[in-house]
């Protein structure tokens, strides 16, 4: 059973952390760095950050050095500005129309 306030998926949970702190950095972080500031082991913090590169959502310009954010972060906010302001259009087109 679930506990409250426990995540349903501990390993997605892990990687949206991984990504929230590299997210607040001001500089890149360190397998050590990471593996304490979120308490996941590192041989558990290593693969998830290997799936997070995988899909560019974590880069690690040298190896064995620190990680950042990737580009497919910047992808998704673009993605979501662009959807966000068809929404909108949509929405202005709409109440022009109603309100004629």
């Amino acid at each position: 059973m679930q506990e409250p306030g426990e995540s349903p998926v501990t390993s997605v949970d892990r990687a949206l952390r991984i990504l929230t702190v590299i997210g607040g950095a001001s500089r890149g972080l360190s397998l050590d760095d990471l593996s304490g500031a979120l308490d996941i082991p590192k041989s558990s913090l290593h693969r998830l950050l290997a799936a997070l590169k995988y899909r560019k959502f974590v880069s690690q310009p040298e190896s064995g050095g620190s990680y950042f954010l990737g580009t497919e972060l910047l992808a998704l906010q673009t993605r979501m500005q662009a959807s966000m302001q068809t929404t909108s259009m949509l929405f202005q087109t709409s109440l022009v129309n109603y309100l004629k």
